[in-house]
């Protein structure tokens, strides 16, 4: 993909919204952080080209949107609890932080 490949876009406001919400899409799609990284090269002066490849990318997650590990539980709340006064004292790993750390507990109702 070139920088002046195909015809100036009228409008890149849409082109700038679909890739900034597709650099979000990266942190649990590793496979198209290349794929955006090209098209984010060209947010300055984007072009009929780089619109057709974000299309690409669009049209290539929603054929994957099945794809993964889907988890199904029947965990109702999760409740957590944290030392927050752990920075003031001097701490021993293994004696102050551990058992406060295994007090985090997940709770079903």
């Amino acid at each position: 993909m070139l920088k002046f490949d195909g015809d100036l876009l009228v409008d890149p406001s849409e082109y700038h919204y679909i890739v900034g919400a597709l650099q979000y899409v990266t942190i649990t799609h590793f496979d198209i952080m290349y794929s955006v990284n090209q098209l984010c090269q060209h947010m300055q002066a984007p072009t009929s080209t780089h619109w057709t490849s974000t299309n690409r990318v669009l049209h290539y997650l929603k054929h994957i949107v099945d794809f993964g590990l889907h988890c199904k539980s029947s965990i109702v709340a999760l409740h957590a609890f944290c030392d927050v006064d752990w920075a003031s004292k001097p701490v021993n790993l293994m004696i102050d932080v551990l058992p406060v750390a295994m007090t985090s507990i997940l709770v079903s109702v």
